[in-house]
């Protein structure tokens, strides 16, 4: 079975394609779709990845092997391959002494979603919306650094049941490694055990500094791909 289906919000805005045995569920994201998909017939499945029009689409492919019939069918139906992701995992959580105590405002939504966009990909990073972001600043899920008075840094987190996720970070000032202390920290606050995140395989000083901090690949990659119209 082609499946990389692991769940779509239920108020996403998606357009569903079904043939017999295929259905493919395709979810706007800024200016491109990402697609969802289970099947268990290739040769239907091809025929309707070839037939996308009208935009640029992207798809992810969770797993924990290699995906040589992924990467096969993929090619031969115009998708080109982008950056490979491995999920990192650390349950080796401790506190840090740390200055940053600063959550988002409402008013920061645009600065922060700006600092985001400009600096990540849009295509394999499944950065949230502004729409997400208000919902995720309002449940203070974003934590905010500033240097002359402007938002120069973010970290997005996401806690659910004992376990915490790093969604997003980003600094341009001094207080990178601070905002990542004041994470971890709130995770020990509600009971956090597991702390996950994922790194581009080819971002090497990001992969040592988690490393020296204790987190380790659990196996899970993320392989992505995008067809351009």
């Amino acid at each position: 079975m082609y499946n990389n289906y692991y769940g779509v919000e239920a108020d996403a805005e998606c357009d569903i394609f079904k043939t017999e045995n295929t259905i493919l569920i395709r979810k706007k994201e800024f200016h491109f779709y990402r697609l969802f998909i289970m099947s268990i017939d290739k040769n239907e499945l091809g025929t309707l990845l070839i037939s996308l029009s009208g935009n640029e689409y992207t798809i992810n492919i969770p797993s924990r092997k290699p995906i040589p019939e992924w990467d096969s069918l993929l090619s031969a139906c115009g998708f080109e391959t982008l950056d490979t992701y491995s999920r990192y995992m650390n349950d080796h959580i401790r506190t840090y002494p740390t200055n940053i105590d600063t959550f988002a405002t409402h008013d920061e939504v645009d600065a922060i979603a700006d600092l985001l966009y400009s600096h990540f990909s849009l295509y394999t990073d499944h950065l949230p919306s502004r729409k997400e972001l208000q919902k995720m600043v309002a449940n203070h899920q974003v934590i905010t650094d500033h240097m002359d008075g402007k938002v120069c840094g973010t970290m997005i987190y996401t806690i659910i049941g004992n376990k915490g996720y790093q969604n997003a970070w980003i600094d341009n000032g001094e207080n990178g490694l601070a905002m990542l202390f004041k994470v971890k920290s709130l995770f020990l606050e509600r009971g956090v055990n597991y702390c996950y995140y994922w790194i581009n395989d080819n971002n090497k000083p990001v992969i040592k500094m988690h490393s020296i901090m204790g987190g380790k690949p659990d196996g899970l990659k993320d392989y992505n791909y995008l067809k351009r119209i």
